[in-house]
């Protein structure tokens, strides 16, 4: 089996991202945790995790219009 099969209707880039959207959560969630949070890595934590999120909706965006998808 493959990461994606035709069954799976969601792209591998999605995969990834959701997949980095996991591991910055749980960055975040360690930093939280510190006795002593860094205010600036929270703040670009949460940065890279709305870049990704933005990402994930951009292949969203792309997919739900076929005339924008790249030629094969």
């Amino acid at each position: 089996m493959t990461p994606h099969d035709d069954d799976d209707p969601t792209p591998p880039r999605v995969g990834a991202l959701r997949a980095r959207r996991a591991r910055i959560d749980a960055e975040i969630a360690a930093e939280v945790r510190r006795p002593a949070p860094d205010a600036l890595r929270l703040q670009e934590l949460k940065r890279r995790r709305l870049k990704a999120k933005d990402e994930m909706a951009g292949v969203f965006r792309t997919l739900s219009r076929p005339d924008q998808l790249p030629a094969a």
